[in-house]
């Protein structure tokens, strides 16, 4: 896993909690 991926799957992951966080609140 390098440090690019690793990068992109956290910015993805958070994409989706911000996502998921404002269709709830």
């Amino acid at each position: 896993l390098t440090a690019y991926q690793f990068a992109h799957e956290t910015l993805g992951f958070y994409k989706i909690i911000d996502e998921l966080w404002d269709g709830e609140i």
